[in-house]
């Protein structure tokens, strides 16, 4: 029903920073949120090298395409997308480099431990798919 709290709940991780590792974390995103709609709240966490994607000027090289996507995903389906305020600090960035959809939290690894314990499920991306 319209404004009962979503089924599922998913939190991704986005700790790689080159663009296909980037791609195969959104695309399992999307098609949560294209199969399950209004039953799925999803958030990404980008800690580490992931945090470029959340960058208004990434330090190191992730397309625009993917970085475009995160935003429309944020604002377009409502996916909360965090930041850790750790890495923040220790590359020296401020709020000025920094998209503005993202959200702090202090520590970004417990922000993820705070989410999974009410029942929001990791999902997780492991690696490069092999060809």
């Amino acid at each position: 029903m319209p404004g009962d709290p979503p089924e599922h709940r998913i939190v991704s991780p986005l700790h790689p920073a080159d663009a296909e590792s980037v791609e195969h974390i959104l695309n399992p995103v999307g098609a949560m949120i294209a199969k399950y709609n209004d039953i799925v709240a999803v958030a990404a966490l980008a800690f580490g090298p992931g945090l470029h994607l959340l960058a208004r000027q990434p330090r190191r090289p992730i397309p625009a395409e993917p970085r475009q996507r995160a935003q429309s995903r944020a604002r377009d389906d409502g996916v909360k997308t965090i930041a850790c305020g750790n890495t923040l600090k220790i590359a020296g960035w401020t709020a000025a480099d920094r998209v503005t959809f993202a959200k702090i939290e202090d520590v970004g690894a417990a922000a993820r431990m705070q989410m999974q314990a009410p029942g929001w499920a990791c999902l997780a991306w492991g690696g490069k798919v092999r060809k």
